[in-house]
């Protein structure tokens, strides 16, 4: 489910979304909720609450995050309440998506630490090697973008996950590489070489990931510049 702010981002600063749980559900096991805050760089606090009681401390939700609470009783009703008390960054927000599951969502979960790492030492004239903490989920599948741009171009190295399918559609990439790993390949960093680049040039790096009729998501964006030196 999604809601757009703008119409009443002047009067309200909060969102909820509530989860009934089916009565025939067994006891004990464990709700999931999935939030995106739509937006460039923005921030909102999350909690779930049950009879006005807040169940887990309040969770800062940057572009992408995930709530989980155990023990849930059958017929039970919980609301997730997404808030930005600051009114700058409210006015940045466009919209709040959210999801919640008995039993897992189809949606990839992202590792908490979303930076990718160049080796630097294996930087050459025409490729960069990056790293990435794994993404949980079935039927998983990365793919590294490269965008060349110059020093002078806005660079935000927190993505807005709702707009990611436009973007890609949109932009004019450079290099679009992809893999799909092994299930046998326990990992948790994979690594990649990115490679067909031009000597000197600075690029947007993106990993994004997604699995079968998921919505794609994607890590923090990193800049790099590949080798000018010694370069045939």
């Amino acid at each position: 489910m999604a809601v757009s702010l703008s119409a009443t981002r002047a009067i309200i600063n909060y969102y909820s979304a509530l989860k009934k749980v089916r009565r025939n559900e067994e006891a004990g096991g464990s709700l999931e909720w999935w939030v995106l805050a739509c937006g460039r760089a923005v921030s909102v606090d999350a909690q779930v609450r049950y009879k006005r009681r807040s169940l887990l401390p309040r969770v800062r939700v940057t572009g992408y995050g995930t709530l989980a609470i155990d023990d849930i009783l059958p017929g039970a009703t919980y609301i997730l309440r997404v808030n930005a008390s600051d009114p700058e960054m409210l006015s940045k927000i466009t919209a709040i998506q959210v999801a919640a599951g008995m039993h897992g969502l189809r949606e990839p979960k992202l590792p908490e630490n979303r930076a990718i790492h160049e080796y630097r030492s294996l930087r050459s004239c025409r490729s960069v090697t990056l790293g990435w903490h794994a993404a949980l989920g079935q039927g998983i599948q990365y793919c590294v973008l490269a965008k060349e741009v110059t020093k002078e171009n806005h660079f935000s190295p927190i993505p807005d996950q709702c707009r990611l399918q436009q973007r890609i559609q949109r932009v004019d990439y450079n290099l679009m590489q992809c893999l799909t790993p092994q299930t046998s390949n326990k990992t948790n960093i994979f690594t990649r070489e990115v490679n067909n680049l031009k000597p000197g040039r600075l690029y947007d790096i993106q990993v994004i990931v997604k699995s079968d009729k998921s919505k794609i998501l994607s890590y923090n964006v990193m800049r790099v510049r590949t080798k000018t030196v010694q370069c045939k």
